[in-house]
């Protein structure tokens, strides 16, 4: 099957479920980012096994861990200069990690320089399932990874690599530095700098460059179809930030085919099931768009896969994420009752979750916005305020990506709720704030539904209640 193509007669926009984008100024790129990867002895293995995985983009990533020394090095000399030299903290979160000496020391020297230098990234992956104390550490994004054994590859390739590339080199140096260090794995070097760019605002000759290549790599009948379908999903999330909702959708349907190839007869396997249903969900998000009738079907694809992965927290992560999109498909179907309990089952499964508490929060906000569109604004007031302390600067700051898109979904919901409820000024300071962030993070299709709002909380002011509130329930079918 050849590889569809872009939709080239489509002007590219931003995404309106609000992409990522770089969240701090970049400095410019001097050269390998520095990784100091802390854990307990008692957690060598996962510890080696990421600073395994970063090792192979040697020229973009420079990864330390203790047992690097060298015979006749001073112990806790080196320590203290490596970590007064690293960029990134990666620390590997376990009993055994808080328990450790070293490892608090170490957690405490780099979290002091990281409190007065904004450029320093801290990157927590928690290994054995614990509920994470309140420790400083894990008030950044934590990456929940309980069964790394089975799984860390991919997660640390599309989650823990992007971020610390995305925080550190400009798009434009990165993409050339990961092509030359990873020679003869382009399949592989593609999926990881298509996902990289998808969450980062790169110079458009860069991606489309990126796009063409990949788009020969796909045409290669000798990749695995494992490899073909982990290169079209990446692809897939460059046009689901441009609204290129057919080539998405050509895009994951070409995966979807190329894992059942891969499979054959046997069993998929967890990572396959949890792959399959995120193609799905793609897949669903791409037909809603078009406002395709399968949409709902696929969304029960997705759900189908997810329900048969075997491990616990693993199935329970991945079905909160497939209830919530199913909630905005009810959502834009006008289905308020349906949509309020697909968003209230997705909070209940990723409540607890350190690395799902971003989307706890936004499915909260969601909920808020339900109930306000059934007539219940002062339910809706009640429960965007119990969230609001959530969205501090300082909490945004440390959060990363998913922290910016549930701010952006918080902001949303709270000036619709703030004009349905008849609080203009309310209403104007969300949209003010909503509109800024937009604007400062390049969101387009954002920055166009806070002008929405803006002109319409104006006008709504001469309108009583009850047709504020059927207004709005048509609106958010569309914005």
């Amino acid at each position: 099957m050849s590889p569809p193509r872009p939709d080239s007669s489509r002007e590219a926009t931003s995404r309106d479920d609000a992409p990522a984008s770089d969240s701090v100024p970049h400095e410019p790129y001097n050269g390998p980012i520095r990784v100091f990867v802390s854990y307990s002895r008692l957690n060598y293995t996962p510890a080696a096994l990421v600073a395994s995985h970063l090792r192979e983009y040697r020229g973009v990533v420079d990864v330390w861990m203790d047992d690097d020394l060298s015979v006749g090095e001073r112990y806790p000399g080196t320590i203290v200069r490596e970590l007064a030299r690293a960029d990134v903290f990666v620390a590997i979160l376990s009993r055994a990690f808080f328990e450790s000496e070293w490892c608090t020391r170490e957690s405490e020297t780099f979290l002091d320089r990281a409190a007065s230098d904004p450029r320093l990234l801290v990157v927590p992956i928690a290994i054995d399932g614990m509920d994470l104390p309140k420790h400083p550490i894990c008030s950044w994004q934590v990456v929940d990874l309980p069964d790394w054994a089975i799984r860390a590859d991919r997660v640390l390739r599309q989650r823990v690599l992007p971020v610390i590339l995305r925080e550190k080199v400009p798009a434009s140096s990165v993409a050339v530095a990961l092509t030359e260090a990873a020679a003869g794995r382009r399949a592989r070097v593609y999926s990881d700098v298509l996902r990289y760019c998808s969450t980062t605002r790169p110079p458009a000759e860069v991606v489309q460059g990126l796009v063409g290549e990949a788009f020969n790599c796909l045409s290669n009948e000798e990749l695995s179809p494992g490899a073909r379908a982990d290169l079209s999903n990446a692809l897939s999330a460059i046009f689901l930030n441009r609204g290129e909702w057919r080539t998405l959708a050509n895009l994951n349907a070409q995966a979807i085919q190329l894992i059942g190839e891969r499979a054959g007869d046997r069993p998929l396997t967890d990572e396959e099931l949890a792959f399959e249903g995120e193609l799905y969900n793609h897949l669903a998000l791409a037909e809603r768009k078009l406002r395709v009738q399968s949409a709902e079907a696929h969304y029960l694809d997705a759900t189908r896969a997810f329900g048969a992965i075997r491990d616990p927290l693993f199935r329970r992560e991945k079905m909160g994420q497939v209830l919530r999109e199913r909630g905005n498909l009810a959502l834009r179907n006008g289905q308020l009752e349906a949509a309020g309990a697909f968003y209230r089952s997705s909070v209940e499964a990723l409540e607890g979750l350190p690395s799902q508490r971003w989307h706890v929060l936004a499915g909260k906000s969601k909920l808020a916005l339900v109930s306000a569109l059934k007539g219940d604004v002062h339910t809706a007031q009640q429960e965007l305020a119990v969230i609001e302390p959530e969205f501090s600067v300082d909490a945004l700051r440390g959060g990363g990506e998913r922290a910016w898109a549930a701010a952006d979904q918080f902001w949303y919901g709270s000036a619709i709720v703030a004009i349905i409820a008849g609080t203009y000024r309310t209403s104007a300071r969300w949209t003010a704030t909503h509109g800024a962030f937009a604007r400062e993070q390049g969101w387009a299709n954002a920055s166009r539904k806070v002008r929405w709002l803006g002109g319409i909380g104006f006008l709504a002011v001469f309108l009583p209640r009850r047709v504020r509130t059927a207004l709005f329930n048509q609106i958010v079918r569309f914005l």
